[in-house]
């Protein structure tokens, strides 16, 4: 008996789940672990290096969002300072 189930319900848990070469069809991604243990190191790292985004992406991704919200709202508060917030808003609005 395994995580408190009979053999019975196991082995109906077992038959239930989608069989491997499907799982493997529908995956983006697949280790094969059936062989040596460098192997599926192997396949590991490999699929890391290719999985990893290289420093453009990741600075276009994470650090660009940040920067550009930065400067949006130095816009804002360099327009509410000199007075030209005022001006947009009558524009946007149509007032």
């Amino acid at each position: 008996m395994r995580d408190s189930l009979s053999d019975a319900e196991a082995t109906q848990r077992i038959r239930a789940q989608i069989p491997l070469g499907d799982k493997a069809r529908r995956a983006t991604y697949v280790i094969d672990n059936s062989g040596e243990l460098e192997e599926t190191e192997r396949q590991v790292l490999d699929l890391a290096r290719k999985i990893q985004p290289d420093m453009a992406r990741w600075m276009l991704e994470w650090v660009g969002p940040p920067l550009i919200l930065a400067a949006v709202v130095g816009w804002f508060l360099y327009g509410l300072k000199k007075g030209y917030m005022g001006d947009v808003m009558r524009y946007v609005t149509g007032a």
